[in-house]
């Protein structure tokens, strides 16, 4: 704390104030945390873990179900439900799911956890009406795996309250891809609307290693979760011979 041996002026006591706030900033900028993991975190100068932000890639494939079939419109690398443009979260679709109904990744985008070395993963998604029903299956192990959510709450399947509208936190669970038998090399989402009459909305699916315990990361799309990421648009000055691919003229 810096003093004054008499009365400071103006001045002196706004540099006096921007010195206090710089050590702050330091000091905070150094803080270290220690996460569930016994690992140590830095939080940054505005109270912000990094992991929070960005640090791994989303594992799941058409994680906002902006891509679809033509004709049925379920979304691509899901077994069911239907991309509906009437309400999203991200990007102009969410996958929308009857009542009782249910939808699983496809065998063409499961998750192999030994890409991220195993270990714990954490899975989260917005969501809007009906009560969504959440699974992690081990089709290694033919299995499901022991979920926990943000309240301590452990299960096979997580169930979430009803929201009457798209919610800025999202709906989280961990799990270890290590549980006993362990070695598992290929898993699979599947989502669940359990209410008896209303529709579900889903949007925004992330799944990645739990860094930090509790929260995930910000959201970014996964693989293919673009037409162009598909290679569905050809931009280009000369029209693909494929006619069932967008083509952006550029000439």
């Amino acid at each position: 704390m810096q003093t004054f041996a008499k009365e400071p002026t103006m001045k002196e006591l706004i540099d006096a104030i921007i010195l206090m706030e710089r050590r702050l900033r330091h000091a905070l900028a150094t803080l270290e945390l220690t996460n569930v993991d016994g690992t140590d975190t830095i939080v940054d100068q505005f109270g912000v873990d990094p992991k929070f932000l960005d640090y791994f890639k989303n594992m799941v494939y058409n994680s906002s179900f902006e891509v679809f079939d033509e004709t049925t419109t379920i979304p691509t690398y899901w077994t069911a439900g239907v991309s509906d443009p009437n309400s999203n979260f991200n990007g102009s679709y969410s996958m929308k799911l009857t009542a009782s109904q249910s939808s699983e990744q496809a065998s063409t985008a499961y998750i192999n956890p030994a890409f991220f070395d195993r270990g714990r993963a954490r899975l989260t998604f917005h969501s809007k009406a009906g009560q969504v029903k959440v699974e992690v299956y081990d089709n290694t192990n033919a299995r499901y795996f022991t979920l926990t959510d943000n309240e301590g709450n452990q299960g096979t399947s997580i169930t979430f309250d009803e929201q009457s509208n798209w919610q800025d936190s999202r709906s989280s669970v961990s799990f270890d891809t290590d549980e006993s038998p362990g070695s598992c090399v290929s898993l699979k989402v599947k989502f669940t609307n359990v209410h008896a009459t209303d529709p579900c909305y889903i949007d925004a699916v992330q799944l990645h290693p739990d860094f930090t315990g509790k929260w995930s990361q910000l959201y970014k799309d996964g693989p293919n979760s673009t037409l162009y990421a598909l290679n569905q648009i050809v931009v280009s000055t000369t029209s693909p011979s494929d006619t069932s691919k967008l083509w952006y003229d550029i000439s």
